[in-house]
């Protein structure tokens, strides 16, 4: 077989995909190993960008396809597509020997005069989910306002040094940083969805295959919505 007939079957060639830390701490190695398994000759570029990079990068076809929060300002764009694959809780991250880290859940109120850590909102638009809770009920939160993270380590580095605490997605659990624990958040229905974003001319809606897709794209999509249904599905 040629190369121009594995391309035209979508066995070998390159994607670039933009992840994002959400995306690395749950559903990525079990997409990267599926993906891999089947299409063993396509190379997969991962790279990490703000949300306005891979946004540019969508639109200058520097970039395949891309993992973001919803909501963000981007969503409402009509040449992408946003595909919701998974829904993230929040868990509060303490230092080790706070005095809330005795409970075993935390309600918003009693982190009311902490010193609370948040990446900003310019560049994490979906954090407002965060904040909106807080004042729905009648408060607002005391923001750290000297440092501003928007790396998940680093807010973990700031908790663990004492700085204040932090509200992040429940998928920081699978990163354990000495000096902090982990609590659930109590009577705060906080969540926000991750989706997989791309070009609508490069793909049209997965249920509506079209001679104009991208093979390899429509291939990557499908193994991340297979992945996605997998994991949202109760265990026999």
């Amino acid at each position: 077989m040629t190369r121009a007939q594995e391309a035209s079957r979508g066995e070998i060639g390159k994607l670039v995909v933009v992840v994002n830390t959400a995306i690395a701490n749950s559903l990525l190695p079990d997409i990267l190993k599926t993906f891999r398994n089947r299409y063993p000759n396509v190379e997969l570029e991962l790279r990490s960008m703000t949300i306005e990079e891979m946004m540019q990068g969508l639109r200058d076809s520097s970039i395949d396809v891309g993992f973001e929060h919803l909501p963000n300002p981007y969503s409402g764009d009509s040449t992408l597509n946003f595909l919701p694959i998974v829904q993230e809780s929040f868990v509060v991250a303490l230092p080790e020997y706070h005095p809330l880290a005795a409970l075993k859940h935390i309600p918003l109120e009693a982190l009311k005069d902490e010193p609370l850590i948040l990446p900003p909102l310019d560049a994490v638009p979906s954090y407002e989910v965060v904040l909106s809770q807080f004042e729905l009920r009648g408060f607002k939160p005391t923001l750290l306002e000297t440092v501003k993270a928007t790396w998940m380590v680093i807010n973990l580095s700031l908790v663990a040094a004492g700085a204040g605490v932090s509200i992040l997605p429940d998928n920081v659990q699978t990163l354990q940083r000495q000096g902090v624990v982990y609590r659930g958040l109590q009577d705060a229905p906080l969540a926000r969805q991750i989706a997989v974003v791309w070009r609508r001319a490069d793909v049209n809606p997965l249920l509506q295959p079209a001679p104009t897709d991208s093979i390899l794209l429509r291939q990557f999509l499908t193994v991340v919505q297979e992945i996605a249904e997998r994991c949202a599905s109760p265990a026999d």
